[in-house]
């Protein structure tokens, strides 16, 4: 993933939890939250349900650079989640993630 042009880096990632998974993806996903937002260059760290749609949840993700996003993946705590993300997601955990870029009125 790469900056945008503000150098900020902003990402989306949806999940779905294997059936009979989604209340031990939520335990797993809520214990994420607390150390990400305490990390260095976490802007914004949020993890949302969607209504209707039982075991799917949505990240979104704002941070002050690429190097402090890279840092994000590397922490023990992601990283565990990365490797039980196969155990617990009903598609690969690449698969859900997505860069962002913002959208700007054209400068005249």
């Amino acid at each position: 993933m790469a900056e945008n042009a503000s150098g900020f880096v902003t990402v989306l990632f949806e999940c779905k939890a294997k059936p009979g998974k989604e209340e031990e993806l939520r335990s797993v996903i809520s214990g994420l939250v607390t150390p990400t937002r305490s990390e260095p260059g976490c802007i914004t760290y949020e993890f949302h349900t969607i209504e209707g749609q039982p075991g799917t949840f949505v990240a979104y993700e704002h941070w002050v650079s690429q190097e402090s996003l890279d840092a994000h993946v590397q922490t023990a705590h992601m990283q565990a989640f990365i490797q039980r993300s196969a155990e617990l997601l009903q598609a690969p955990f690449d698969s859900g993630l997505r860069l962002l870029h913002p959208l700007r009125p054209q400068q005249k």
